[in-house]
């Protein structure tokens, strides 16, 4: 991932910002969420339209006020929303134990998390402008 996913990143956590509390806790590691979230994406390989779709499926949860949002959670969204659109996304996902590994967490937890956080968009994916983007480079 270059300088540009690393931006991507930043300007979404951004937009983000606003839907967060202040609520003071520990936090899963010890690095920054956006340099969190930066080396997570670099060792999965995931690039900036997995970071959009992360986002727009992030803020769809926020909007139907069914994901809490905040500094005690933001780690564990961001985490286990990119590991979703990495699954829906790449014709041979990760394993579920590998990514509970890096963050050394339990497998259950992830699993638990993860149908949590697919229960709170519908376990629908959100593709945004992606697909009308998609279509009008073909057609053209």
């Amino acid at each position: 991932m270059d300088d540009t996913g690393y931006e991507c990143i930043l300007y979404y956590l951004e937009k983000l910002n606003k839907y967060k509390t202040e609520k003071k806790k520990k936090n899963v590691c010890d690095l920054p969420i956006n340099l969190f979230i930066y080396k997570t994406c670099k060792k999965f390989k995931i690039n900036n339209e997995m970071i959009y779709l992360t986002y727009i499926n992030i803020r769809k949860a926020i909007k139907k006020n069914r994901l809490e949002y905040n500094n005690n959670t933001i780690f564990y969204v961001w985490y286990v929303y990119l590991m979703i659109i990495h699954k829906y996304l790449v014709d041979i996902p990760y394993t579920n134990k590998l990514w509970a590994k890096i963050i050394d967490e339990k497998l259950e937890y992830i699993n638990t998390l993860e149908r949590r956080f697919l229960d709170c968009i519908d376990y629908t994916i959100e593709r945004g402008n992606l697909i009308k983007i998609d279509f009008e480079i073909l057609f053209k």
